[in-house]
């Protein structure tokens, strides 16, 4: 649920893109100053994004900004143009994870007594929370942080049954509800160790081994990174007028909100296909409702090559060459329907049809 939503539009592309002002057309700031101060990047947790590989982490695409701490129910989202001006204009810097792996350890240090022990012991780094360019100056080895965390959590697990068990009365009832924060804590601890893990690849992918960030890592330019890997230039460059940057705003909402058309994910609907310039998360859902029988590998397949096909081509793709991606998803189909049948009735002569209409 949202309170209010403010619109902030007008601004020219040049100086949403950039942050640069000029006497003619001025970029107007709408956030209070101390607003500004507490903004942060707001990441591809949706992998709306994702390219499969090597592109397919939500550190490498930013989706907007949002003030430290805001949920679903409380706080300030900014996306569209807006925050491309802002993050372009205060140079903002990267701070994956950097809040809710704050709060996550909070939460542990004054839940129980023994996780600032287990983690001196065995993985002291648990306990730093530094920036991500600091954490790209460590340098660390990634076999001892795996060695590290698996001594944590068996050194904390002791540590806590030793705590919510050893002292406890006998019985079942206490036994039962000792397990229980005992799960729960471990759930936490795990989720922290993979918290740290996630920012230390993030931190060598947006910085250098000095801690100074890489080129064209900035937060403004990350707004349209995966949209320029991906998309023809006119949906996913930053030139050519106002189309591209609207094509990279509206992917950016949806990719926050993991919004899915309805006619995507309902079998029902085939009024309406794709252009096959959607997520890869839209075209992966879109295939799972339309064509339930092709097989992971192959839907990976065929949506890595459609990301390839419209990669650096001036527009999307033509009517002529929509069909006939719509004729390979169903020669896919086919293909994994009649291999099912065969293994199950490998005797029998196999002849499939699909109703008209079919996508």
């Amino acid at each position: 649920m949202v309170d209010y939503y403010v619109y902030a539009i007008g601004q020219v592309q040049q100086i949403a893109l950039t942050g640069k002002e000029s006497d003619k057309d001025k970029a107007k700031l709408f956030l209070d100053d101390t607003l500004m101060k507490d903004l942060v990047p707001l990441y591809d947790v949706n992998q709306q994004m994702a390219e499969f590989g090597e592109n397919s982490a939500a550190y490498q695409h930013v989706t907007g900004l949002q003030l430290k701490g805001t949920t679903s129910e409380d706080g300030i989202l900014v996306v569209g143009s807006a925050a491309y001006q802002i993050a372009a204009k205060d140079k903002m810097d990267h701070s994956f994870l950097q809040y809710e792996y704050s709060t996550l350890i909070t939460e542990l240090l004054k839940a129980t007594v023994c996780f600032e022990a287990a983690a001196l012991e065995a993985y002291g780094e648990l306990l730093l929370e530094p920036s991500l360019s600091e954490l790209r100056k460590r340098k660390y080895d990634k076999k001892r942080l795996a060695t590290q965390e698996k001594l944590f959590l068996l050194n904390f697990e002791s540590k806590l049954r030793e705590d919510l068990l050893g002292d406890r009365p006998s019985g079942e009832d206490a036994r039962q509800s000792g397990e229980v924060l005992i799960k729960r804590y471990m759930v936490k601890a795990r989720q922290l160790c993979y918290y740290f893990k996630q920012r230390v690849d993030a931190a060598e992918y947006l910085y250098d081994e000095n801690g100074k960030l890489q080129e064209k890592m900035e937060v403004a330019e990350m707004q349209t990174a995966g949209h320029k890997r991906t998309l023809p230039n006119t949906v996913g460059g930053t030139g050519g007028g106002a189309a591209p940057l609207l094509g990279a705003v509206e992917r950016n909402i949806s990719a926050t909100n993991a919004t899915v058309p309805q006619h995507v994910s309902n079998p029902s609907d085939i009024s309406e296909g794709l252009n096959f310039l959607e997520t890869p998360t839209v075209i992966r859902v879109f295939i799972a409702a339309h064509y339930p029988n092709i097989e992971e590998p192959d839907a990976r397949q065929f949506i890595q090559k459609v990301l390839e096909l419209r990669k650096g081509k001036d527009n999307g793709f033509s009517a002529r060459k929509i069909r006939q991606l719509q004729e390979e998803l169903l020669r896919l189909e086919k293909k994994e329907v009649i291999d099912a049948f065969r293994t199950k009735w490998p005797n029998v002569k196999v002849n499939v049809k699909f109703r008209k209409g079919h996508r």
